[in-house]
């Protein structure tokens, strides 16, 4: 019973980060009906931006605030290659995608 119990506690605490990411996936594509894979780059580079200033002194909300900031532009940078290059809405993603995590 206790493996069980292990297991199913172990599962959710692998599961329980990616539920943003699921419910970032499903408003890009259900909602807005733009398929958009920034969002799996974003929350990288979120992470790392937060990392970056909370190991330099900042204060941890601080950080939260500029990974938010830098999810933002990511979002931004995929806007602007679908409506100023006329890039698809899922090559545009990649392209931010791939930028971004190749920082």
């Amino acid at each position: 019973m206790f493996d069980l119990l292990s297991g199913i506690s172990s599962s959710l605490l692998e599961t329980l980060p990616l539920i943003p990411a699921a419910i970032g996936f499903y408003i890009a594509l259900r909602a807005l009906k733009f398929p958009d894979l920034t969002v799996e780059g974003s929350f990288v580079f979120g992470a790392v931006i937060s990392a970056y200033f909370i190991q330099n002194g900042y204060s941890p909300y601080l950080a939260i605030i500029f990974a938010i900031i830098g999810g933002i532009f990511c979002g931004l940078l995929t806007s602007l290659w679908n409506v100023w290059f006329k890039i698809p809405p899922f090559t545009s993603g990649i392209i931010t995608t791939f930028a971004i995590t190749s920082l």
